[in-house]
């Protein structure tokens, strides 16, 4: 307790001492830093390269996110956190030929990630809804949309239902998932599926009926860790915590090397965490799920 209490008490005394700022994390580079709510799993993003602010250095957390930018989200993903270098020479859809992200929707809708809308259109300017990007993502976790019912009048519950079942949705509770997803809600929804393991799809053919079954094994690499090289370590934050040059150093009860992130963690304090890490940097902390 003596512990919890100076932490409290060393940031305030810090605070008091420093002009008015944004008291958040990592995504402290935006200028409207204030703004964004997600501040751990938008600075995260941004440094697995996921996303990026915009020319004028803002972030813009609540901007609705288009279903050709969630493509290019996936894209990303997938390929280590760069853009992957794509071209298009057909398209398939009526409306996405001379697109910008016709190349990306491509690469996705050849992955089984993204369809079309009906009549053949894409709408890739159209907002994606949560549950949309929520498909999206459990697809490229290794799911196969029909198996999962994620097609056909009923796929929007049964999308939300698996996305809940894999926490997709953790610290959103209040998001309305049929509506347009804002960039910081992706970004949340992404940073939660970090440490959620990939399924792994097994075919096999019944000779006499023909029937193709499809199973998964639920082991797979973790999502972070396959896709993006993110690399986690489990260590109990038990020492004290200090803030000073608008970053907090965080201590742990074992071999773990301090920690100095941007981002506000101080909720963590004497739980077991996880250490993220890419190319041997920590770049952000979350709490252990439980068993």
């Amino acid at each position: 307790m003596k512990k919890v209490l100076s932490i409290v008490l060393s940031i305030v005394m810090v605070l008091c001492m420093m002009p008015a700022m944004a008291f958040a994390g990592t995504s402290a580079v935006f200028t409207d830093d204030a703004a964004i709510n997600h501040d751990a799993a938008v600075g995260t993003l941004v440094a697995l390269g996921v996303f990026e602010g915009y020319p004028d250095g803002s972030f813009q957390p609540a901007k609705v996110v288009t279903r050709a930018e969630m493509a290019k989200t996936i894209a990303t993903v997938l390929n280590g956190g760069e853009a992957p270098v794509l071209s298009a020479s057909t398209t398939s859809y009526t409306d996405t030929k001379g697109h910008w992200a016709a190349p990306y929707i491509e690469y996705c809708t050849s992955l089984g990630i993204v369809e079309g809308v009906g009549a053949g259109a894409f709408a890739p300017d159209a907002p994606v809804t949560a549950e949309a990007a929520a498909k999206m993502i459990l697809v490229a976790q290794g799911y196969n949309a029909a198996v999962e019912g994620m097609t056909g009048a009923q796929w929007a519950s049964n999308t939300n239902v698996l996305a809940n079942q894999n926490g997709y949705y953790a610290e959103l509770k209040d998001i309305a998932t049929d509506a347009g997803c804002a960039r910081e809600h992706v970004a949340q929804m992404l940073f939660n599926v970090l440490g959620v393991k990939t399924v792994v799809q097994t075919k096999s053919v019944n000779k006499a009926t023909g029937e193709v079954v499809i199973s998964y094994d639920p082991n797979g690499a973790e999502m972070g860790s396959k896709y993006l090289d993110l690399v986690t370590s489990k260590a109990a934050m038990i020492d004290e915590i200090t803030f000073a040059d608008g970053k907090y150093t965080y201590k742990f009860d074992d071999a773990t090397a301090d920690v100095t992130l941007e981002a506000d963690y101080t909720d963590l304090f004497g739980m077991e965490v996880v250490v993220l890490s890419v190319e041997g940097k920590a770049i952000a902390l979350r709490a252990e799920k439980s068993s």
